[in-house]
């Protein structure tokens, strides 16, 4: 069985659908990783720590940018999830969406595979992103230079 093969065999077992592959919204549960619990426990206290608030509830200067540094609980719960499947990867391109006609792709890399995978949806403006299943949606591809001309 092919490299590619596998890895959509091991993404189907784990019970996650194309479109939560294809948009990164795995499907996890933070209580299921203490990484990601622990996370959680930072910046609940970070948030009820009074002093980087004003006496009206807003962030002082520079420590809103301080809580959104700390990482999230749910990236990690993702990232944890990823690992426990023995896969891990990275999104590299992403096209589409409004204002970009009906194409709609993302390409994943498996550093660990030497693997690219290429999602590819159908975008309308009334429903959004469409899959068409693992088979149909999913191919394996390979990074290319090309040149182009143009006028100008």
């Amino acid at each position: 069985m092919s490299k590619f093969k596998e890895v959509i065999e091991k993404l189907k077992a784990a019970d996650i659908s194309v479109a939560d592959f294809a948009y990164e919204e795995l499907p996890c549960n933070i209580e299921d990783y203490p990484e990601a619990v622990e996370a959680q426990r930072i910046r609940q206290e970070f948030r009820d720590n009074p002093n980087n608030k004003d006496e009206k509830g807003s962030w002082l200067p520079g420590k809103f940018d301080e809580y959104r540094a700390l990482p999230s609980e749910y990236d990690i719960a993702r990232e944890c999830l990823k690992k426990s499947l023995g896969l891990v990867w990275k999104e590299v391109a992403q096209y589409g969406g409004e204002g970009q006609g009906d194409t709609w792709y993302s390409v994943k890399y498996f550093p660990d595979l030497d693997l690219y995978i290429k999602v590819d949806g159908y975008y309308q403006s009334y429903c959004g992103t469409e899959f068409f299943g693992w088979e149909q949606s999913c191919s394996e591809v390979r990074p290319v230079e090309k040149t182009i001309t143009v006028y100008e």
